[in-house]
């Protein structure tokens, strides 16, 4: 008879430590969550023609200059571009627009959690 009231004991038992854990729920329901330290810097920017008016569709690529890693992407309709998730080291953008010659910019440092602001226009018209 002693082994069945052990094992009701154990089952009422565990139970009962939950009950310490419940008044603690609304304290940790109330803590921020937690984020992940990024390991990753971003570029970002707007491109514009000669004259001021912003250029959708252009064609935007960082270039890695120590591994020669590369990341494309193109310019929304407000002329915005995004390049996200680069990992730190010094990075070329080429901006390609449509009736210009290729823009190339000097190596710009990206370092972890850095969005480096590069806004560019084109100087000359294309080939």
């Amino acid at each position: 008879m002693s082994r069945h009231l052990s094992i009701l004991l154990v089952s009422v038992s565990v139970p009962l430590r939950l009950c310490g854990f419940i008044p603690l729920l609304p304290v940790l329901l109330l803590l921020p969550p937690a984020h992940a330290q990024s390991v990753t810097g971003a570029i970002v920017g707007v491109i514009k023609d000669p004259p001021g008016a912003v250029v959708p569709d252009s064609s935007v690529l960082a270039k890695n200059a120590a591994t020669g890693a590369e990341a494309a992407t193109e310019t929304d309709e407000s002329g915005f571009y995004r390049l996200l998730n680069l990992l730190p080291g010094e990075y070329v953008l080429e901006i390609q627009i449509a009736g210009f010659r290729k823009m190339t910019t000097t190596a710009q440092r990206v370092s972890t959690g850095d969005i480096l602001r590069l806004d560019g226009a084109p100087v000359g018209a294309g080939d």
